[in-house]
């Protein structure tokens, strides 16, 4: 596992995300198993909603993009108590970016921001 996903995973304390070891020695990733969630056998991997998430620049985009959904939800339900909390990704990019609230969405999402930097 990449040691930028573990870090960002740990920091951000997202629930329900769970680690599988692949035994790389024994090319575990090579296995129709793993080439299933991702054609190139390359790793770490992020399956979540369904959807096979690779590449650990993309992944954390995506862990953030999940971090700041919960964050924009929390806030949702603050605002309506009145307390003037706003979100906002902060990076400028979110009238250029592809919209929506699903994981298809994030996933491309994370892909655009690592091919623009």
């Amino acid at each position: 596992m990449s040691c930028a996903v573990q870090v960002i995973a740990a920091e951000l304390a997202l629930p329900g995300l769970v680690f599988h070891r692949v035994d790389t020695l024994h090319c575990e990733q090579l296995s129709p198993a793993v080439r299933a969630l991702n054609p190139f056998g390359e790793l770490p991997i992020l399956v979540h909603g369904g959807r096979s998430v690779y590449g650990p620049h993309i992944i954390v985009e995506y862990l953030l993009e999940l971090h700041r959904a919960r964050r924009s939800e929390e806030g949702a339900s603050s605002d309506a108590d009145g307390d003037g909390a706003s979100g906002g990704d902060g990076d400028g990019l979110a009238d250029l970016l592809p919209g929506g609230d699903d994981a298809a969405a994030a996933t491309s999402r994370a892909r655009v921001r690592r091919w623009f930097g």
